[in-house]
């Protein structure tokens, strides 16, 4: 690097019209990498404990089948039910279905009208019951279900949702274990684009519930043990209502599980991907925040919360803004010595571009980015607790 344009005998360092602004990018520059490291700490310490989950945490083998419910809560899914339906009526699960409860909220087609014509047809044997609620609102349909379900474990399913025929007789064997009061699937691997981010979701998800409880669940798939929750406790100003009842499930003493190998798939093409990735983050961020006392104390799930409470609320901050702190002073202080060369400076710029190369890295950045815009939007006032399903359909 030349520096003669400094006219500095004794070096660059020690040029009085040099030194200030120099340092202060040198200092500015260490601020964004401390807290880029620190960011990605937490979240790295995280995964690399997921990877030991314990060998004894095992399904144990079904041998009771308990009475259950399977609750639909749906809003404009006149598209959707009668496949859904016919689906949950072909399970697997031999004289204990005891009922099937749709709740509609807020629709503003004939989902009402499709689901009691076909379960009058096709629900043979079955008890079943469709409410209709004016108020749009899948919290707001899950606590009015609450009151109606007389099964103390109930399966709620999402009407855009897909699951194998065995799936119901793999959740009831968890419940053998009474210390258990909810059980959430994942999504498949195989229906997905973003594989690599999910399948570091379910490991972190499926440890979590080795030790003691995730406080992240699926709605599309999840089960419940009716006396372990408190319907009282559930927010409907806020939606992640599977993620409440989650953790509404560990307050109250029990706990509340992930097992990968119970999957779903959503096999539509969402016409709003992004807006629907937005609303589930803003929902996630609110159920963290209210429950934030959960940060304190020293149980394992005090200790999975709060890990869980700084990804989602404080590490989109520190990786975004440590980000632009790197490539604004490094290209600053690339202008300001008018070359470009392999230095502290050069190197971050560099290593930073070739990280957007890779899948994983972009997918960090976009995720961080869409709890930014989710954290925005709630500070600013709107919510996004209210959802009407926007699919489109494969070209």
């Amino acid at each position: 690097m030349d520096y003669s344009e400094h006219s500095c005998p004794n070096g660059p360092y020690l040029c009085s019209s040099w030194y200030p602004s120099n340092m202060v990018t040198i200092y500015v520059w260490a601020v964004g990498v401390f807290l880029f490291i620190f960011s990605l700490l937490p979240p790295s310490i995280l995964y690399l404990r997921s990877l030991s989950v314990s060998k004894d945490f095992l399904r144990p083998e079904t041998n009771q089948l308990y009475p259950i419910t399977v609750l639909v809560p749906i809003r404009n899914e006149s598209s959707r039910i009668e496949t859904k339906l016919g689906e949950i009526i072909g399970l697997d699960y031999p004289d204990n279905l005891k009922k099937i409860l749709v709740v509609v909220s807020g629709s503003n087609d004939d989902s009402e009208v499709i689901a009691t014509d076909y379960l009058e047809k096709n629900g043979t044997g079955i008890e079943w019951k469709v409410d209709v609620l004016a108020t749009p609102g899948k919290t707001l349909a899950i606590i009015h279900a609450l009151l109606d379900i007389e099964t103390d474990i109930f399966v709620m399913m999402d009407a855009d949702a897909s699951v194998p025929s065995d799936s119901l007789i793999k959740i009831m064997s968890w419940f053998q274990d009474t210390s258990i009061g909810g059980v959430s699937g994942a999504i498949s691997l195989d229906y997905i684009g973003d594989k690599e981010y999910r399948s570091r979701f379910n490991k972190i998800r499926f440890w979590e519930s080795a030790i003691d409880s995730t406080p992240i669940f699926e709605g599309s798939l999840c089960a419940f043990r009716k006396s372990s929750l408190d319907s009282t406790k559930l927010d409907s100003s806020i939606n992640a209502d599977d993620s409440q009842m989650a953790i509404n499930v560990r307050r109250n003493g029990f706990r509340a599980i992930m097992d990968p190998e119970i999957e779903f798939t959503e096999p539509l093409v969402y016409a709003k991907p992004f807006s629907r990735k937005i609303r589930r983050a803003q929902g996630l961020i609110r159920v963290f925040w209210k429950n934030r006392d959960l940060c304190t104390g020293e149980r394992e799930f005090s200790k999975i919360f709060r890990g869980q409470f700084f990804f989602h609320l404080l590490f989109p901050w520190l990786l975004i803004s440590s980000s632009t702190i790197i490539l604004a002073s490094s290209s600053y202080w690339l202008y300001s010595n008018g070359d470009f060369e392999l230095d502290i400076f050069g190197s971050s710029l560099l290593l930073m571009t070739l990280a957007t190369m890779s899948k994983t890295v972009r997918q960090a950045f976009y995720g961080a980015s869409c709890l930014i815009i989710a954290q925005l939007l709630s500070i600013s006032g709107k919510k996004l607790n209210i959802w009407s399903p926007d699919r489109g359909h494969p070209n």
